[in-house]
């Protein structure tokens, strides 16, 4: 149920994740996600009743990611929907994100995503939740080939 919102929902999650200890140190890049995802709850008209903060890469699946699958569990649990205030937070692994969709939708867990346009219909929403997530998928590949470059010319 990627961006639809039972209609009988009245809470939501929020889930925040950077990539590394140092963000969540700083905190600011948490910060700023969660002012984000919290003014689309307000926006929805949802009351938050969870912050969920991680610190992991987005290339790991729930397996590797304890923090949102547990988010996701309550939220089945619930009926609290989760508000992204990014996709890529969510994941930057196309795999991963066809896997999440398809729990979601089985165990009627709304996601939200504050950057991801809804659609009319709910077949339109999920193909532009495909598309931004082949292109995060896209954009991480594109960082390490860049970082790799970068650190062959420093050993140089």
């Amino acid at each position: 149920m990627l961006a639809t919102i039972n209609k009988d929902a009245t809470t939501c999650r929020v889930y925040t994740r950077v990539s590394t200890q140092k963000q969540g140190v700083s905190g600011l890049g948490l910060e700023a996600q969660q002012n984000i995802a919290i003014a689309k709850a307000q926006e929805l008209g949802l009351e938050v009743i969870e912050e969920c903060k991680e610190v992991e890469s987005g290339r790991k699946t729930t397996l590797g990611r304890p923090v949102l699958r547990k988010a996701l569990e309550d939220c089945k649990e619930d009926g609290a929907v989760l508000i992204v205030a990014k996709m890529d937070r969510l994941t930057r692994n196309f795999s991963f994100l066809s896997k999440l969709a398809e729990a979601a939708e089985r165990d009627g867990v709304g996601i939200v995503a504050a950057d991801v346009p809804s659609m009319g219909s709910p077949w339109q929403t999920k193909m532009i939740w495909r598309i931004l997530a082949s292109v995060a998928e896209a954009e991480r590949e594109m960082a390490v080939e860049r970082t790799t470059a970068a650190m062959a010319i420093a050993k140089k």
